[in-house]
């Protein structure tokens, strides 16, 4: 394949041989790809700087079915912050960990490319942390097909009062289906939980909650993703 340009977060590197680094990245055009960045262990190499993880860059490359040939890259943005706040970089290691386990190379999507931007740019610019994970957990779990039901009971598809949610029926609960097994959350952490399911990132400043719901939001959500995902976070370790 001949020469290309694209977009890319950098989700990974490591090293190669003895001058070279393998790097994982996903890009605005190709999806996930592996690519060998050559000599850029060597003190001269105009590439390192660039192939930072937590760093969206402009790359030039030769696209390839396995290992991919990186020629240059350039900072786009560096996401300065994103690497010097200890719970920041967590949380967006976090986001790079979710992307490259789960998508398979070569296949492109806007959508996950956007929301990888749209999540760092939140954590950049002073969102909570918490919320963004919260968002992006639950934008991850509808794009590997698991949409949850928060509009009516998932057993009875009633619209009755709502007193709970099921992590194995995937959605609310209502009052007549509730079972001894089913925990029963508040109103206020019902209402956060479809909000949170309902908006994007980029709709952040319509969420209210207090520091008490969000983390009862957070854990029904880790729990979810813990079923449905089967992925084993490292970064996970890291959060407090």
């Amino acid at each position: 394949m001949n020469e290309t340009t694209t977009l890319a977060f950098i989700l990974k590197t490591m090293p190669y041989k003895e001058k070279d680094r393998l790097v994982y990245a996903y890009t605005k055009e190709f999806g996930r790809l592996t690519f060998i960045a050559k000599g850029v262990n060597k003190m001269e190499s105009k590439n390192a700087a660039a192939l930072q993880e937590l760093s969206l860059v402009e790359m030039m490359i030769i696209p390839k079915k396995g290992i991919s040939l990186l020629l240059k890259a350039t900072i786009v943005d560096f996401y300065r912050h994103l690497k010097e706040d200890l719970q920041l970089q967590i949380y967006s290691s976090y986001i790079n960990e979710y992307v490259y386990k789960q998508e398979e190379e070569n296949v492109p999507d806007a959508q996950l490319f956007k929301l990888i931007e749209d999540s760092f740019q939140a954590l950049q610019v002073g969102y909570p942390p918490q919320v963004v994970y919260d968002l992006f957990n639950l934008a991850m779990l509808e794009r590997s097909g698991t949409i949850l039901e928060v509009n009516r009971c998932v057993r009875c598809q009633e619209t009755k009062p709502i007193a709970s949610i099921s992590i194995v029926d995937g959605g609310f609960i209502c009052v007549d289906c509730l079972n001894k097994k089913d925990p029963v959350y508040s109103k206020d952490v019902l209402k956060l939980f479809r909000h949170m399911q309902l908006l994007t990132i980029k709709n952040i400043d319509k969420l209210s909650f207090t520091e008490i719901m969000l983390k009862e939001v957070t854990q029904i959500i880790e729990t979810f993703v813990e079923e449905y995902s089967g992925i084993y976070f490292q970064t996970k370790k890291f959060m407090t």
